[in-house]
């Protein structure tokens, strides 16, 4: 169970290089109903992804400066989560943003 006040799920988005892919998700997300969290790992981009989620209110932002492979983007996503896991005990969501 998640601590009271916790919000009821988490959203976990890792990125690297995709700004506007990104900024779309991010986009479809703030229509969603909540209540849930969104944390987007930044793995090192350099194509102004920083500058774009500094605009983003409501958006934890977790910047690595250089990439450390998407595992390690996730684990840090993951251990800044504070949503509850599934009723099976899976952890919070985990969506990699990827061009389609």
């Amino acid at each position: 169970m998640a601590p009271e006040g916790a919000p009821a799920a988490s959203v976990i988005l890792v990125t690297r290089d995709r700004k506007d892919d990104l900024a779309l998700a991010l986009d479809s997300l703030a229509a969603q109903p909540g209540p849930f969290e969104v944390i987007v790992v930044d793995d090192g981009s350099r194509d102004g992804t920083p500058e774009m989620l500094a605009g983003r209110p409501g958006v934890v932002a977790i910047r690595r400066e250089t990439s450390g492979g998407p595992g390690r983007a996730r684990n840090d996503g993951a251990a800044r989560a504070q949503g509850a896991p599934d009723p099976a005990g899976d952890p919070p969501l985990l969506l990699r943003v990827a061009p389609l």
